[in-house]
C-alpha cells in the first residue's frame, strides 16, 4: 500500500495502523518518526522506515504540500483498516484526547 495522509495526522495514523497490527506504539516510536521524518523527501525518493510488529512502514514529506506520502509492506491482513485509517487521515485533522 502506498498513498498519502495530512501531515498533521501522522501520529494519529501511525497509532490507528499499530493498533490494527497489535503493535503496542508507544512515545519512543512517536519519537522516532517525528525525527525520522525531518529530512525525508518524496519527490527526491528519500524516505524513513520504521518496523512496526510485523510490517515496515516508510513515509516522506511532500514539502510544501502539508502531506505525508505513506507505505505500508507486509500488512496484507490489515489491508481493510489500514485503507480506512488513511482516507479518514486525508479528509479529516485527527486529534488525540490525552
Amino acid at each position: 500500500m502506498r498513498d498519502w495522509i495530512k501531515e498533521e495526522n501522522l501520529r494519529p495514523w501511525l497509532e490507528i495502523v499499530a493498533g490494527a497490527l497489535t503493535y503496542d506504539f508507544d512515545a519512543d516510536d512517536w519519537d522516532a518518526f517525528r525525527l525520522g521524518v525531518t529530512d525525508t523527501d518524496v519527490e527526491r525518493d528519500t524516505w524513513y522506515e520504521y518496523l512496526l510488529g510485523p510490517a515496515t512502514v516508510r513515509v516522506a514529506l511532500d514539502p510544501g504540500s502539508g502531506v505525508v506520502a505513506v507505505s505500508l509492506d507486509g500488512a496484507d491482513h490489515v489491508t481493510a483498516e489500514v485503507a480506512t485509517a488513511t482516507s479518514i487521515a486525508q479528509t479529516y485533522l485527527l486529534s488525540r484526547d490525552r
